[in-house]
């Protein structure tokens, strides 16, 4: 057995797993195969009286993705098929706002972040903002153009999922740090420095081009800074809670966020019942 979940092991991180999620699926084969028999077929009887032992959605979904791949890693197509018919319903989690004490500090550190890294960096105060108080997608920020920007109406267009259309207002916290962003960019290139060749988007971003999960790990970054375990998804999250607690408006909330569906936007009424439980209990 040891043999084999090293090749098993081999394979998981060939497929660039995470350390983590590596040793999980370790532990699940071998808890499998020591429950089952080494030479075992993944027969949908075993699979199915592996995963009921598991009451946690969460726990059983991760056993399901361990079971994937190692039917996938010895090539049994029937067990692939077995297991990718699965579903399971996983328990929708409340989004993580972040603490309202730690919303400035993250501003001032992105702040200081973006004079530290210099022209590459422009932009990323005013990127955070737009996610921390208007509630854009990491994606989104990432395809605002300069162009994009209307400063004397104070609104801005942005592309959401299947490429929709949507003006939304500039916060008038975010005016002056939009202002010195964009008029930095122009001036890189009119001297010649930041080139649509350069930078591979003739109408000049917001930001210098950065993959997200490069800008990911810059919003990790700032977190770490801040004290704060953060990811960019929660910047959105925080955007949309504040929102729904000053306007109580759930339609306003789903045109902010660029949701299709209103039941995406309602799960943020749960974090609102959950500070009201917290104001009464």
């Amino acid at each position: 057995m040891q043999e084999k979940l090293k090749r098993f092991k081999d394979y998981l991180n060939v497929l660039g797993l995470s350390s983590k999620t590596v040793a999980a699926y370790i532990s699940d084969i071998r808890q499998f195969l020591n429950a089952h028999g080494e030479n075992e077929n993944l027969t949908q009887e075993n699979i199915t009286d592996y995963l009921l032992q598991y009451s946690n959605a969460t726990t059983r979904a991760r056993k399901r993705s361990a079971l994937l791949a190692y039917a996938r890693f010895i090539n049994d197509e029937h067990a692939v098929a077995t297991l990718s018919a699965m579903r399971i319903k996983l328990p929708h989690r409340l989004p993580r706002p972040i603490p309202a004490d730690k919303v400035r500090e993250i501003m001032a550190i992105a702040s200081q972040v973006e004079a530290a890294g210099g022209e590459r960096h422009i932009g990323l105060t005013a990127a955070v903002g737009l996610m921390l108080y208007v509630g854009l997608r990491a994606s989104e920020v990432l395809s605002l153009r300069i162009n994009d920007f209307n400063l004397s109406e104070k609104t801005f267009r942005v592309r959401g999922k299947g490429n929709k259309e949507r003006v939304l207002p500039i916060p008038d916290k975010l005016m002056r740090i939009l202002k010195n962003a964009i008029r930095r960019k122009k001036d890189i290139v009119s001297l010649g420095r930041y080139s649509a060749k350069r930078d591979n988007n003739p109408e000049n971003p917001l930001l210098y081009s950065p993959t997200y999960r490069t800008f990911e790990r810059k919003i990790k970054e700032i977190g770490i800074l801040a004290g704060v375990d953060l990811v960019s998804h929660m910047l959105r999250h925080t955007a949309a809670t504040h929102a729904l607690q000053k306007t109580g408006n759930l339609r306003t909330v789903q045109k902010l966020l660029g949701h299709k569906d209103p039941r995406s936007t309602a799960i943020y009424t749960k974090v609102t019942v959950e500070d009201l439980r917290k104001a009464v209990d």
